[in-house]
């Protein structure tokens, strides 16, 4: 291992120990002091990385900010070898539950803090929420061209959609006592979406496949 590998490795030792200290005693009662003894190493070591506590919590954000935006790229759903609505709704809903679910210590920490904190932090958080908001609208209205989705208003309904998702996030991880699987979260959240998007021809939501091959299956 070279010098850069080990720095790298150090570096990822300290943001993993941080997230640590800091879902554990939250932002204003976390210290370097804490982080250090969380990870084993002395002061000049951790400021040989980061300067601060906020630059700690600013690369825990970034961290967070890729792993989601991996998920934002729009899909063409004008193209004749698209999946179908359903189908790309259901597996994206899916891949980001399942995220939540591996990084749940991170995703504490951005629900409690990242809002609350620096400018800087603020800033970031922003940033990533348009990201994913202009996928979405490019999206919906990709969808709404080929008649796939009654979506008029692609930007603010992948506001109202994009706000849902957050929701039930919290909701999943801080309030209800039973929360659900990933796949059980992805299904109802794709089933709402659904009946949002997708109108019959007589102006009533449609209920989607995945919930008539639920009725199918019981």
């Amino acid at each position: 291992m070279n010098q850069k590998q080990k720095g790298e490795r150090r570096r990822e030792q300290i943001l993993a120990a941080a997230l640590g200290v800091f879902s554990e005693h939250g932002y204003e009662k976390t210290s370097i002091a804490r982080i250090c003894e969380a990870v084993g190493v002395a002061r000049g070591t951790l400021y040989q990385y980061f300067r601060d506590k906020q630059a700690v919590f600013q690369a825990l954000v970034d961290e967070q900010a890729k792993l989601i935006v991996e998920f934002a790229q729009a899909f063409d759903l004008e193209s004749a070898d698209a999946p179908s609505p359903e189908q790309i709704l259901y597996e994206r809903h899916l891949l980001i539950f399942e995220l939540v679910q591996e990084n749940q210590d991170l995703f504490r920490l951005m629900v409690r803090e990242a809002r609350a904190r620096h400018p800087e932090t603020e800033d970031k958080v922003r940033a990533t929420q348009r990201s994913i908001l202009r996928a979405m609208a490019s999206e919906l209205e990709a969808g709404h061209r080929a008649g796939l989705y009654d979506c008029p208003s692609p930007e603010f309904t992948a506001a109202y959609l994009f706000g849902g998702i957050l929701e039930i996030v919290e909701w999943n991880l801080f309030i209800t006592e039973r929360p659900l699987p990933p796949d059980a979260l992805a299904r109802e959240v794709t089933q709402l979406q659904l009946r949002v998007l997708q109108r019959d021809q007589h102006g009533e939501p449609q209920s989607g496949r995945l919930h008539e091959a639920d009725e199918v299956e019981a």
